[in-house]
């Protein structure tokens, strides 16, 4: 089997920037993305993650526009809240849609402190569908502990969360069906489920990661293989996010042919890491 196409979001965090434990991209050029971007077009994905600070939000639109791609789906995401929350809104929403000349399918909110605004007013947050082109609104969560303060507002919410091998400690959550559509980030978190780390100050994480890779390697087992199974296992995730460098990347991923998920060496593998490797914000 291989990863379905419709469930793939192009993570665009790694254009124009050197975003990533082991991105070693040294091609910055509006046409190296470009052939990225086109390339996922020829396999009819029109999926994108981006958000203002990633420097890819008015490249992606312009693309979009160029390309009249009509069925683009983009999901982008909101800074934490300063100021007046409804000026702030309307001011970053409108700029978005500016940049990328289309409807916005999910609106995610960074900071979970500002669902206090969502509790406070949830009339004006209802409000925002109507009042702009945008399908969903959510929240970009790191770790469970986030969601208490979330699970306050009683509308219904989409999720991005981490999800992987590794770090499954949403599985209950994603099949609540008041946060729906649920999307998976950090699959391959950053690169250190698929390969070695060759230069790293955290000698830590270097060995785990190595340890880790070994260890598949002796089973004969392709990594990457591994880690689509396992999300494809995940039935009760919408969509799963693939931050993309290279068009190398974005072919193998959907390419690739794996077996049904085995569990049988889930354990093993998560006794080579510790929470600190499992977490990007601690590297």
């Amino acid at each position: 089997m291989k990863i379905k196409k419709k469930k793939i979001f192009l993570g665009t965090a790694q254009f124009f920037s050197n975003y990533g434990i082991l991105n070693d991209n040294k091609n910055f050029s509006k046409k190296h993305f470009y052939d990225i971007l086109e390339l996922a077009g020829k396999n009819d994905i029109f999926n994108y993650d981006t958000a203002p600070g990633y420097n890819s939000e008015k490249f992606l639109g312009n693309f979009i526009s160029a390309n009249q791609i009509h069925k683009a789906k983009v999901i982008t995401k909101i800074p934490k809240i300063i100021g007046n929350y409804k000026k702030f809104l309307e001011k970053q929403i409108n700029q978005s849609l500016k940049n990328l000349r289309t409807e916005i399918n999910t609106l995610f909110f960074h900071n979970t402190d500002d669902i206090n605004f969502f509790i406070k007013d949830p009339k004006f947050f209802l409000n925002l569908k109507n009042k702009f082109p945008l399908k969903n609104i959510g929240f970009s969560v790191y770790e469970i502990n986030d969601l208490r303060k979330i699970k306050l507002y009683k509308e219904n919410l989409s999720l991005q969360v981490p999800y992987n091998i590794l770090n499954n400690s949403f599985s209950k959550i994603v099949i609540n069906k008041r946060f729906h559509p649920i999307f998976a980030r950090s699959i391959f978190l950053q690169g250190i489920l698929l390969k070695k780390i060759k230069k790293n100050r955290n000698k830590n994480l270097k060995l785990s990661v190595e340890n880790y890779i070994n260890f598949l390697l002796k089973k004969r087992i392709s990594p990457l293989k591994y880690n689509l199974s396992f999300i494809n296992n995940q039935k009760n995730i919408d969509y799963f996010i693939f931050g993309i460098e290279k068009k190398k990347q974005l072919n193998e991923i959907i390419n690739t042919e794996f077996k049904k998920y085995n569990l049988k060496y889930k354990k093993k593998i998560n006794s080579f890491f510790n929470k600190a490797d499992i977490d990007p914000r601690y590297w």
